[in-house]
């Protein structure tokens, strides 16, 4: 007999498990889901959505109203998409060949999608894919470019713009109005000001800002949120001051690179992980400086005067 996978049989089971699970779907008359669509039990298409043939949204996801999803897209358990946002559309790369090889959007778990999102498939040379990770919240007006990466928990303010193959870590904040360049890497739990424009890789509980992102020190906020020790924020802060200089307590370190302070980031970094002493957040900025895949150089510490010697830790 014909196996399940193959031939006319197969189809037809797969499409009759495609209708019974949108039938489970809860579906406003106004909107248009195409027959080839895939809506899990629970999930909730407002007034005016349009889901494509290609689109998959797993048990719980809400579309509230006005969305439009194309493409190769799926939407995660639980997510939530809000008005007039626009996800899985083609990426807007003159290299990409509409009709060729498709390539896909995943959006993750429990994610918060505000009003007049933007999120566009990978390209095929980019590894076809644009992935956002479990519980991230994008608010309004966010756009998130082809072959992006966002890591669980990030969080993009109001009118973030991210270019192609941009990557930011779990957790990492990035704050409203601001400029990714594509290929920029965000390390886990950095945070970036709002009103930047990031053209270099911000490490790992960094706090950077401005036109063009400077660090300004550590993401202390973020890491007493996440309820880091004092002695793994202390060993980090030292880290810090080996490979961009720095003045300042432990906890507001007033980031200067001093004259002599130029031995390369990279024969630093190598130090910090052979050092005994270093501990798994300093660690992990290290590796950050060193990771191969990095496209973007190193954002440098911000140029601040140095008026005020007394600030100088003696220890």
């Amino acid at each position: 007999g014909e196996e399940l996978g193959g031939g006319g049989m197969g189809w037809m089971l797969r499409a009759s498990f495609r209708r019974l699970a949108t039938l489970a779907a809860d579906v406003h008359p106004t909107a248009i889901v195409h027959p080839d669509a895939v809506l899990e039990a629970g999930v909730r298409v407002g007034p005016f959505c349009v889901v494509g043939a290609g689109a998959r949204l797993r048990a719980g996801a809400e579309l509230i109203a006005s969305v439009h999803v194309g493409g190769y897209t799926e939407i995660g358990r639980g997510t939530r998409v809000y008005p007039f946002a626009c996800l899985g559309l083609a990426p807007q790369d003159k290299k990409h060949v509409l009709g060729g090889e498709p390539t896909r959007l995943e959006i993750g778990a429990n994610c918060e999608i505000r009003e007049h999102v933007t999120a566009h498939t990978g390209t095929a040379a980019g590894g076809g894919l644009t992935r956002i990770g479990d519980g991230c919240l994008l608010m309004a007006s966010v756009h998130v470019a082809h072959d992006c990466t966002l890591g669980a928990g990030a969080i993009l303010a109001n009118a973030t713009l991210l270019a192609g193959h941009v990557r930011v870590g779990e957790r990492a904040v990035i704050g409203g109005h601001s400029a990714l360049h594509q290929h920029v890497t965000i390390g886990r739990g950095a945070f970036v000001g709002g009103g930047s424009v990031v053209a270099q890789d911000v490490g790992p509980f960094s706090l950077a800002r401005g036109n063009r992102a400077r660090l300004q020190g550590i993401n202390l906020v973020g890491l007493r949120r996440s309820e880091i020790s004092r002695e793994e924020i202390k060993s980090l802060v030292l880290a810090f001051r080996k490979l961009f200089g720095g003045f300042g307590t432990y906890f507001a370190p007033r980031l200067l690179r001093p004259s002599g302070h130029s031995r390369p980031l990279s024969e630093l970094a190598a130090e910090l992980i052979v050092a005994a002493e270093t501990r798994p957040l300093a660690l992990e900025l290290a590796r950050f400086v060193l990771d191969p895949t990095r496209r973007r150089p190193m954002c440098a510490a911000a140029e601040t005067s140095n008026r005020r010697s007394s600030d100088a830790d003696t220890d």
